[in-house]
């Protein structure tokens, strides 16, 4: 991208991948290691090669996503004191990754999205 032009990444990782993990529980880290660690390890190396980059970047971290309609009201935890697992919406999602590329309000941040 950096060769190419473009100038903003938005990407989609997930709650428990880089040092999102830390703000999980024991009970939610064991596991989610055992069951999806490799899938984890790569989403790790995506966000360490992003956060490398000279792109304007921004990493969503979903929680447990759900089939529901989008209500608008998702939060983007961007403290890591604030940051918890729960459920949102993959339509809610849609709509902050589709307005972020749009009119970036965020950059070089990571937040947790959740309801």
């Amino acid at each position: 991208m950096e060769a190419a032009g473009p100038r903003r990444l938005v990407a989609v990782t997930r709650f428990g991948a880089g040092e999102s993990r830390q703000a999980m529980s024991l009970v939610e880290r064991v596991p989610h290691r055992l069951l999806l660690g490799h899938a984890y390890d790569d989403k790790d190396r995506q966000e360490a090669l992003i956060r490398e980059s000279e792109l304007n970047w921004l990493i969503l971290r979903p929680t447990i996503l759900t089939n529901r309609p989008a209500r608008g009201q998702e939060k983007l935890l961007r403290e890591p004191a604030a940051w918890r697992n729960g459920l949102v919406s993959r339509a809610d999602v849609a709509e902050v990754l589709v307005r972020e590329a749009a009119q970036p309000t965020l950059s070089h941040e990571a937040p947790v999205v959740t309801n």
